[in-house]
């Protein structure tokens, strides 16, 4: 395998098992926080997809993200273009009701958007320093694209924690 189908391969797997993990959900459970400082897995799902369009269109290619290229905002009801980080407990509490569909067409759109990108790179754009005046590992386009797998996969296990607490191991 060469760097660019292990990405891919990292990618379509912890996507793949946020996926299987939403399976038969309810709206209820995919809204539950354990505190009420918690994220949900609405708000997980939603931030790992506006995370990768943030740091692959707007970080790393400088362009604008499919979020608002797409009017994705206005077809998921939420407003403005950032991704969640640092969210407060007021704006957790108030994250709407969304439709996990179309989340996860979002989400696809961002990934195809995303896999057409790394079928373009070379190994010398892994090396291209992104400016961020920022420590690793956000310095290099392959440093944030490490960043970016273990970020996601990070949440992709946050997801199925919170379906565990809910329903038990593998129910």
């Amino acid at each position: 395998m060469d760097f660019k189908e292990i990405l891919k391969a990292s990618m379509s797997e912890y996507l793949t098992d946020v996926e299987n993990t939403l399976d038969s959900l309810s709206s209820e459970e995919r809204k539950y926080q354990p505190t009420p400082d918690s994220h949900h897995i609405n708000f997980s799902v939603w931030h790992m997809a506006r995370v990768e369009d943030t740091l692959v269109n707007k970080v790393i290619k400088k362009q604008e993200e499919i979020w608002v290229s797409n009017n994705w905002q206005g077809k998921l009801g939420i407003n403005g273009d950032g991704n969640g980080y640092g969210y407060t407990q007021e704006q957790l509490e108030n994250f709407p009701e969304i439709d996990m569909n179309t989340l996860l067409e979002y989400y696809q759109a961002v990934r195809t958007n995303i896999f057409e990108y790394i079928d373009g790179l070379t190994q010398a754009d892994l090396d291209r320093d992104l400016g961020m005046n920022r420590k690793a590992p956000f310095d290099t386009v392959g440093n944030l694209l490490s960043h970016l797998v273990i970020e996601e996969a990070e949440h992709a296990g946050q997801v199925r924690y919170l379906r565990g607490m809910q329903r038990g191991l593998n129910k």
